[in-house]
């Protein structure tokens, strides 16, 4: 337990800074070993305590025996007036030990600046079950505990008398993060992000920070108080493209890292705000398999959400059904509780049932309305402290108390000053916490005065708490402020009017704005709520989108969506400014990556936003922004399969780049033009294009600005170049684009550009027949992707893993991730390179003799071939279909020779007029082999 704690059991208070035993203001003399027993049975109250752990706390490293443990614990109960044989706060057991016994209080000590002590009385079970999953915790088994009840029941002062009962010595680390209501939308990872900079700040912050630079580098690039900017910007290009379930993995690899030396107890308070990706996180730790010392509770408000279709009520349940998580309701005090309150409160052995019944009969032991009914009754002068004792001035019988706690904070507000009701005001505005500052520019006045306002309100326990100092970019520091409960500020909130209302939004994004200049991206969500609640949609929407790209970059892309669509709902508004469309038009860009992100390339929720781009694009002069469109559109075609649009689209881009003369965009444009050849079936065009992309690649170019798309142009384009050469039957150059390939995806080190290259490859290796080759870059597209959750290319791998396999003899196995990826990829919405997968398919079963269910693979590839124009591997399939109807005969003595031959001839056909070389060389040599069998030698 930290310095500065009180520990309370009335009429006795245990001042563990000063270490003194304490009853009223009369201090209570005992020997040093005394009050360190006395302090070890308290902060171990209500479990046995044995002797020889007793003598190991107090002399450590020292040989003493029993009599002196005797003579301090006589001592003790001498201070306190307790006897042995009727004890009230020490009962021996037996031979074994000692037993702390008396209702424990907690006076904790408040968060830096705040002068008043919380009375913490009535929850000795809940605690004592906290302390249970510590414990479980600390053995390995992970936990996960739910803290709930109506707003002031005492969730977070639960917690916090919890965290501050902990000895030090235990070996536990915490941390909390809150999520926030006021932010809209939210931002991705709120309180996660929250927390981890409170570790970093904390003790063994160097620590922390060194474990989050190894295995979770994504989170340390989003912590700009942690992570230098030049360290932020090298982990954002490294982690480029990362996905939500890689982001899972590295901050769970952090934490079960983290426990390796100490128990981690995280806090995330007020859940029912909770935003979708740190809700998603929450479900992930929950329910990993391997041990880790790790406590998480997350706190929220019955109502809001056991009630409502809310997200969270539904994964609670889920966690339930499986036994990952518990659950700690809050229930109302008792009215022993609350005399205890009052005693603790009043530092008092005596308090009358009369004003006990009263408090608790007026609250009915909420313990947030019961701490006001107490202030109330002072104010209204109907308890008075005479003599040392609390009575009753007047009949409490009299006392017209608010039936609410709502309508009592309205009346204890009503009660204040005009000054102190418009700071309020304005602090409301802000949110829950606020710096002085802000609310000094919201109100005009000088900083010192809005500071010395706020401290008498703390002095008095009234509305407002104090949390420390701010400081800002501009070098502005100021004390800083929360309310006592978040029901506090929303009570007040809802009483300002409009007009009013509005103002104080304007002023305080203002000063915020100014205060951070460059640095907006932190506060983008803030500063947008607040202009668009001042009324300033214009201003208002370039935050919206700042805190969506934010949002994109951390992998939110959910909260991306949302941010991105509440901005375009802002600008539907807002429709006689100029830059709307250009803006709008932005967003959609921002929105169609964001679905992609989220639910892939094929995506038609992408498609819709991309088209509206598109749409708008005819409306103002950017050539930038329909370069992206173009790109997004294109990405979108040529994975539906919608080749011969994709290749206008190409097209177009090519156009608009040449006008444009931008290098970046004539690589892109020849990328795209290219591919969407190739799988046309016109690798000598893909060639060409492929080919003149490349000297407009530079690298450290792309390295500093990813694409949003994720992929670098430089690993695209070289392996997709390397296809054509290889179909054209250009094998050296082809394996001269492979090499320079591997070596650029080896310097960028990004996990999503290694898993293309991983999946490319196995399909280049399959185009040359060399199974190992492709086995190998199979497992490797797997490997990589599983890890980093791309979940096309981990299809593509399965797929591309099955072929190889089924070559090597393992059928069954080959056959498995043969049709598994191929349902995965399908799943997607893609229906690009399926003549290739179900090709592969179809010489899996050739392979494994089932003729019939190969020649079926070859027709639904050829339909699709057609239906796409995706003709690139037809003269493949035509060579298998004839190889299968050959082995078809031939095992079943019914010659289907003419058939075949007819098929062969097709395929060499196909492969002249593609120009693909390697294919006419299979084909024709599969043609020999028949003609040699006939008899016809001379034609082979």
């Amino acid at each position: 337990m930290g310095d500065g704690n009180h520990l309370v059991f009335s009429p006795f208070v245990l001042d563990i800074t000063n270490r003194s035993l304490l009853r009223g203001s009369e201090q209570i003399p005992l020997r040093p070993k005394s009050f360190a027993i006395l302090r070890y049975l308290v902060e171990h109250a209500h479990r046995l305590v044995t002797k020889d752990e007793l003598l190991s706390a107090v002399w450590p490293r020292t040989t003493v025996v029993d009599a002196a443990l005797k003579v301090s614990i006589g001592e003790i109960r001498r201070a306190l007036g307790d006897a042995t044989d009727n004890p009230h706060y020490i009962q021996t057991e037996g031979r074994k030990g000692y037993h702390f016994i008396a209702p424990l209080s907690l006076k904790l000590a408040e968060k830096p600046g705040r002068d008043s002590l919380v009375h913490f009385v009535g929850r000795d079970t809940e605690l004592k079950r906290l302390k249970g999953f510590v414990e479980s915790a600390k053995s390995g088994k992970r936990q996960l505990v739910f803290v709930t009840g109506e707003p002031g029941i005492g969730k977070t002062t639960l917690i916090e008398a919890f965290i501050q009962n902990l000895p030090t010595f235990d070996g536990v680390i915490s941390a909390q993060g809150q999520c926030i209501e006021q932010y809209g939308a939210g931002e991705a990872y709120l309180p996660i992000l929250d927390a981890l900079e409170r570790m970093c700040a904390g003790e063994g912050g160097k620590s922390i920070t060194g474990l989050l630079r190894r295995y979770a580098p994504s989170w340390l690039a989003n912590l700009p108080a942690v992570a230098k900017p030049e360290e932020r910007a090298e982990l954002e290009r490294w982690t480029v493209r990362i996905t939500p379930e890689r982001r899972l993995r590295e901050i769970a690899a952090f934490l079960e890292a983290t426990t390796q030396e100490k128990t981690v107890l995280l806090v995330l308070e007020d859940l029912h705000w909770v935003d979708p990706s740190t809700l998603a996180l929450i479900s992930f730790l929950a329910r990993r398999p391997e041990a880790a010392r790790l406590l998480l509770i997350g706190t929220y408000r019955e109502g809001e959400v056991e009630g409502l279709n809310h997200p969270l009520k539904k994964v609670k349940e889920e966690l339930e059904l499986h036994h990952y998580c518990s659950h700690l309701p809050l229930k109302l005090l008792s009215p022993s509780a609350v005399a205890e309150y009052l005693k603790a409160r009043f530092a008092t052995s005596f308090v009358s049932e009369e004003l006990a019944a009263a408090v608790y009969t007026r609250s009915e032991g909420n313990p947030l309305f019961m701490v006001n009914v107490t202030d109330y009754l002072i104010y209204q002068g109907f308890i008075v402290r005479q003599n040392g004792a609390i009575e009753s001035h007047r009949p409490l019988d009299g006392a017209s108390t608010p039936t609410t706690l709502l309508r009592l904070i309205e009346r204890q507000f009503e009660a204040l000053g005009r000054d102190e009701q418009r700071l309020l005001e304005a602090a409301s505005v802000r949110g829950v916490s606020f710096s002085a500052a802000v609310v000094a520019a919201a109100l005009g006045e000088r900083l010192e005065t809005v500071e010395m306002s706020c401290e008498r309100l703390v002095k008095r326990e009234q509305f407002l708490k104090r949390e420390g100092t701010s400081h800002w970019p501009d070098g502005t520091i100021a004390s800083h402020y929360g309310f006592i409960h978040a029901l506090y500020q929303d009570v007040i909130y809802h009483r300002v009017g409009d007009s009013r209302k509005a103002k104080l939004h304007q002023s305080i994004a203002e000063r915020l704005e100014a205060a951070h200049r460059d640095a907006t991206e932190g506060i983008a969500g803030e500063l947008a709520l607040h202009f668009e609640r001042s009324g300033d949609g214009a201003r208002a929407v370039p935050y919206y989108m700042q805190a969506a790209q934010r949002d994109f970059r951390q992998s939110g892309f959910q909260e991306a969506i949302q941010h991105a669509a509440t901005a375009l709902a802002v600008l539907d508004r807002q429709r006689k400014l100029v830059q709307s469309k250009e803006l709008e038009a932005r967003l959609h860009l921002l929105l169609g990556a964001s679905h992609a992100s989220a639910n892939g390339y094929a995506s038609n929720k992408a498609n819709e936003a991309y088209s509206r781009a598109q749409s708008l694009c005819g409306q103002i002069n950017d050539p930038g922004v329909q370069l992206q469109t173009l790109a997004g559109l294109w990405a979108f075609q040529i994975l539906r399969g919608k080749l011969r649009t994709s290749l206008n689209t190409g097209q177009k881009m090519l156009k608009l780049a040449r006008r444009l003369g931008d290098p970046d965009a004539l690589l892109n444009a020849h990328i795209s033009y290219g591919v969407s050849f190739f799988y046309l079936g016109d690798p000598r065009r893909a060639h060409d294009h492929l080919a003149r992309a490349m000297p407009h690649y530079e690298f450290e170019r792309y390295r500093r600005s990813a694409s949003v798309l994720g992929w670098d142009p430089g690993v695209l384009g070289r392996y997709y170049h390397a296809h054509a050469l290889c179909l054209l039957g250009l094998a050296d150059r082809a394996e001269q684009e492979i090499l320079r390939a591997s070596t650029l995806v080896k310097e960028l080190a990004s996990p999503f550009n290694e898993a293309i290259a991983h999946g490319l490859l196995s399909i280049y290796h399959a185009y040359r027949g060399d199974a190992p080759k492709a086995l190998e870059a199979a497992e490797a597209c797997i490997r990589v992707s599983k890890d980093g959750g791309f979940f096309h290319w981990l299809a593509v791998g399965t797929l591309m893993k099955g072929w190889p396999l089924c070559k090597q003899g393992r059928f069954a196995e080959g056959l498995q991730c043969l049709l598994g990826g191929l349902e995965s990829w399908k799943s997607t919405g893609a229906e690009l390179g399926l003549s290739t997968y179900l090709g592969l398919l179809a010489e899996a079963c050739l392979i494994a003799g089932k003729f019939s269910e190969s020649q079926k693979r070859i027709e639904e590839a050829l339909a699709i071939s057609r239906r796409n124009n995706d003709c690139y591997f037809d003269a493949e399939l035509y060579r298998l279909k004839g190889e299968s109807l050959l082995e078809e005969g031939r095992r079943h003595t019914n010659s289907r020779e003419q058939e075949a031959e007819a098929c062969y001839h097709n395929a060499i056909k196909i492969a002249r007029r593609q120009k693909t070389k390697l294919l006419e060389l299979r084909a024709t040599t599969g043609l020999c082999r028949i003609w040699q069998r006939s008899g016809k030698v001379k034609q082979a």
